[in-house]
């Protein structure tokens, strides 16, 4: 269910927002993640973001096609804080296929490519 969104030129009340469902997100990410700078804010507030401990994501087995056929999954970001040296760890069905400590104040961008077996994920 979905409220009704503004019109162009006009502005939507300071405290409205719209509330979509999805019933089967193909991804989605835990606490601490800094997608928007508000979701930054609040991670740094919480003291759940990178300095604090890691952050985990999820991402649907169908999206990356760990039961059938290939797929790929890109990552990417960026620390800020030159005094972290930031660790990328993925987990795909229970099995690590990348561990990685990136370089600090860097940004970062990681292709995990996927045939038709599990033995073949190859990072480039």
């Amino acid at each position: 269910m979905a409220a009704a969104v503004p019109g162009p030129g006009r502005r939507r009340p300071p405290n409205e927002m719209d509330w979509y469902r999805v019933d089967r997100p193909e991804w989605f990410v835990g606490e601490g993640w800094s997608l928007t700078p508000e979701a930054a804010g609040v991670a740094e507030g919480d003291r759940r973001d990178l300095s604090h401990g890691p952050i985990d994501a999820w991402i649907n087995r169908d999206a990356f096609g760990t039961d059938h056929g290939s797929g790929v999954l890109m990552i990417g970001g960026r620390s800020f804080d030159p005094t972290l040296q930031p660790r990328l760890s993925v987990e795909i069905a229970g099995r690590s296929v990348l561990e990685e400590t990136l370089r600090p104040d860097r940004s970062c961008a990681r292709r995990l490519c996927r045939s038709t077996s599990l033995q073949r994920i190859t990072p480039e």
